[in-house]
């Protein structure tokens, strides 16, 4: 099969869970002998991530406009799509809010071609701004509307969609499966706490976008507290700015918290894994996330339990896995306590990482659901 993935921009330090997700996917799909495309904006390029991805042929066009860190316009996607795209068998859009995914609608419908779009959790109100409900009512809902499929990794995934005027069987349920066996070699304990420092301290760890939506300042209130109890801890913060790092910084500042909280930018590959083995925790207290995030399974793989929020997405699935703890979005004191409970009662997290981690070499791993895709993909293409 010639499959088209398409995603806004290509740099696993700024794109997060879906870059990751149309990287491994389109890796896995040229493993199994597909001819796999990405289309992308040069937007924040990474060369050498394009370059690891063997087999895979990647289109990239130049970005003329950016708006919060994103690009909007990339007009030679309009030639490209005009003379290629009749050539694929099936297009899978990673987002639908932008110039590019209104162009590939036009030639998909132009050439009757199928198109999926798997919205990653954007189709949800509370993740709207201004500029994306502007652009939903000019052309969004119609990229959703058209979709032969779209793609949710929960429930409330597909009421999002229903809300959105998307009829339930055009909605399939498929959750990014994982290469587990990234995580059969892991890098010797220590080697975190080592460069930064650490000592013996408990580290309390962040990682992902260091975004307002993220609830880092929620961990960072909680994590005062718990410092009034305990002295041994740090929090570091391991993730690219997205806009929101000097919010962060003055809080800590009001907190008193400078010596015990420590930014470590962008970790990937072996000092990622460090990082993961060496916390004693992972805390994602995001406002809002449909999936499980990617760090939450690379923590439970590196033998780390995770800390969660109630009521999102990401709950649903842990609970699925029996995997990690959950606290309401701003209780501070609900996160101290949990935080502090994990810190004392490390054997039982301890199982209940290792229950979790069978779970997810068990139902996870890409070698298992890249099945699930192909499958997909076939419907579509003999549905039309």
């Amino acid at each position: 099969m010639k499959i088209l993935q398409v995603v806004s921009f290509f740099s696993p330090m700024r794109g997060g869970g879906i870059v990751a997700v149309a990287y491994q996917l389109s890796r896995a799909l040229a493993q199994r002998g597909h001819e796999v495309t990405i289309y992308t904006s040069d937007f924040a390029l990474d060369r050498g991530y394009i370059d690891s991805l063997g087999g895979v042929k990647v289109r990239t066009f130049h970005s003329y406009l950016s708006l919060c860190g994103r690009p909007l316009f990339m007009p030679g996607i309009v030639g490209a799509a005009r003379k290629e795209l009749m050539d694929f068998d099936i297009v899978h859009m990673h987002g639908y809010r932008g110039f590019h995914y209104l162009v590939l609608r036009h030639y998909a419908r132009k050439y009757g071609i199928p198109y999926i779009v798997d919205a990653h959790g954007a189709t949800a109100r509370n993740s709207y701004g201004m500029f994306r409900h502007i652009v939903d009512m000019c052309f969004g809902r119609w990229i959703l509307k058209d979709a032969t499929k779209v793609i949710a990794e929960t429930e409330q995934g597909t009421r999002e969609y229903v809300d959105a005027g998307i009829s339930q069987d055009r909605i399939a349920i498929l959750y990014p499966n994982f290469p587990v066996e990234d995580f059969g070699s892991l890098p010797p304990a220590q080697c975190f706490k080592e460069r930064y420092n650490v000592g013996d301290k408990s580290v309390i760890m962040f990682m992902g976008r260091i975004a307002g939506v993220k609830g880092i300042d929620f961990l960072l209130s909680s994590f005062r507290e718990l410092t009034r109890q305990r002295d041994a801890v740090v929090l570091t913060i391991v993730g690219a700015d997205d806009g929101y790092r000097a919010n962060l910084q003055k809080m800590i500042g009001e907190l008193n918290l400078s010596d015990k909280v420590i930014f470590t930018g962008y970790l990937d590959g072996e000092e990622k894994l460090a990082a993961l083995q060496d916390a004693s925790m992972l805390v994602l207290p995001s406002v809002y996330e449909q999936g499980l995030p990617k760090p939450c399974i690379e923590a439970t793989l590196c033998g780390t339990p995770f800390v969660i929020t109630k009521d999102t997405g990401a709950a649903v699935i842990a609970s699925q896995m029996g995997a990690g703890y959950q606290v309401e979005y701003g209780n501070r004191d609900e996160l101290k306590d949990m935080m502090q409970y994990i810190l004392g009662n490390r054997d039982e997290a301890a199982i209940n990482v290792e229950k979790a981690k069978k779970y997810i070499m068990a139902n996870l791993s890409l070698e298992k659901g890249i099945e699930d895709y192909e499958n997909l993909y076939y419907t579509c293409v003999n549905h039309t």
